[in-house]
C-alpha cells in the first residue's frame, strides 16, 4: 500500500503527520519532565511555543526597524526633530 500525502507510513501503520510531530514532541519533552526542568509535558510545550512565537515577534520588530533604517525620509525626519 503506498502513502499517501499528509500521512507518514510506518510497519504497516497510517499516522497523522501532526500527530507524529506530537509524539515525538512529547517524546522528546518526557526526560526534561523527569529531570525536573520542567512541570509537564504540557506546560514544556506550552511555554516553547511561547518563547518561539516571541522570538518570531521580536523578529518582525527587527525587520522593521532594519527597514526604516534604510528609509531615507524617516532618516531625514530623526535629522529635524
Amino acid at each position: 500500500m503506498a502513502c499517501v500525502y499528509g500521512i507518514h507510513c510506518q510497519a504497516g501503520y497510517y499516522y497523522a503527520i501532526d500527530t507524529v510531530r506530537a509524539y515525538e514532541i512529547s517524546r522528546g519533552s518526557r526526560p526534561k519532565v523527569k529531570q525536573g526542568k520542567a512541570k509537564n509535558r504540557n506546560d514544556f510545550i506550552v511555554i516553547a511555543s511561547q518563547r518561539e512565537l516571541k522570538a518570531l515577534e521580536e523578529a518582525d520588530i527587527d525587520a522593521d526597524f532594519a527597514e526604516m533604517a534604510n528609509d531615507e525620509e524617516q532618516r531625514l525626519n530623526q535629522c529635524f526633530t
